[in-house]
């Protein structure tokens, strides 16, 4: 967002990031469309205790969703605004 000089609130909510993206009108990708449920894991590592431990598998598919994520930025980042 700094990048594309777009204003953003701080929040760990992805999902409101993501909406303030598309408004903009900046690509997103469908296969990204669960990022948000990345959020709870911003939450979970601040904040460890009173929360379900995270499976193996739930920590996989975490972490893949957020390489992707990442490697967009990425991308975007190569493009000029």
């Amino acid at each position: 967002m700094l990048h594309r000089n777009i204003k953003y609130p701080y929040t760990h909510q992805i999902g409101h990031l993501v909406r303030l993206l598309k408004e903009k009108g900046l690509p997103w990708p469908a296969e990204l469309n669960n990022a948000d449920d990345l959020s709870d894991f911003a939450v979970h590592t601040r904040y460890p205790s009173g929360f379900e431990q995270v499976t193996r598998r739930d920590y996989d598919e975490a972490l893949c969703l957020a390489e992707a994520v990442v490697d967009w930025a990425e991308r975007l980042l190569g493009e000029e605004p």
